[in-house]
């Protein structure tokens, strides 16, 4: 594993900490799969890789380039990070959400390609599944 990958986990391990910490309940995505006998290959595609595909192509492709052209390059990075972790419903995530779609949002800007931001939404995503699914 990469010095980077070691870092990611790291910070998802701390960060997770701190929610539980402040007495928060974490949602498990993987639960529900679990419970009906999925196979964790299915609850890769539609936790980790689907999600971010869609997501990627509806936050970063459609609302912030339409956004870019109205309201110029830093208004629509805000406006589609703030979107993004509203759309999670998840307040107490609201802070990690937004500086995630902050971070795909900049590697789309700096690429200009979504393909940046789909593979780092995507391995956010299986971190988290591996890490429900007790992986790491």
């Amino acid at each position: 594993m990469t010095m980077c990958g070691l870092i990611f986990v790291a910070a998802m391990s701390v960060y997770y900490s701190l929610i539980k910490w402040a007495g928060f309940s974490i949602f498990r995505a993987a639960g529900i799969f679990e419970k009906a006998g999925w196979p964790v290959v299915s609850m890769f595609a539609l936790i980790s890789l689907l999600p971010a595909l869609v997501e990627e192509v509806a936050f970063r492709g459609v609302i912030q380039s339409a956004l870019q052209r109205v309201a110029g390059e830093r208004e629509a990075l805000l406006i589609q990070a703030a979107l993004f972790s509203v759309l999670h419903l998840m307040p107490m995530m609201f802070i990690s959400h937004f500086f995630m779609g902050l971070c795909f949002g900049y590697a789309r800007v700096r690429s200009k390609s979504l393909y940046p931001g789909m593979v780092l939404h995507a391995a956010w995503n299986a971190c988290v599944l591996c890490r429900e699914l007790h992986y790491i």
